[in-house]
């Protein structure tokens, strides 16, 4: 691979990673891949309502913000066990 291919796939890379963090939302697998859980468990979770998303014509979309919210806690007045026991129903551990 020659200096120039490889500098032009590297800047195509980095294109994608500004533009996936400038978006408001994430698809369902991103959703998965960025909390580090499988497609089935997350597209469960979904539909559960455990993960907060909404649905846009025939696709399921989750909000960031949203997202973060519920990671954190549900408010930014959060304890470390709210954020624990979102993460728990996630992964349906309980305490």
């Amino acid at each position: 691979m020659t200096t120039k291919t490889l500098l032009e796939e590297i800047s195509g890379k980095l294109d994608r990673i500004i533009k996936h963090e400038e978006r408001k939302a994430l698809s369902p697998e991103e959703t998965a891949q960025a909390l580090g859980l499988g497609i089935d468990l997350t597209r469960r979770k979904i539909r559960e309502g455990v993960i907060p998303s909404m649905r846009i014509g025939g696709r399921i979309i989750v909000p960031k913000k949203q997202l973060d919210t519920f990671l954190e806690g549900g408010d930014h007045g959060a304890t470390n066990n709210d954020h624990e026991d979102n993460l728990s129903s996630i992964v349906g551990l309980h305490r």
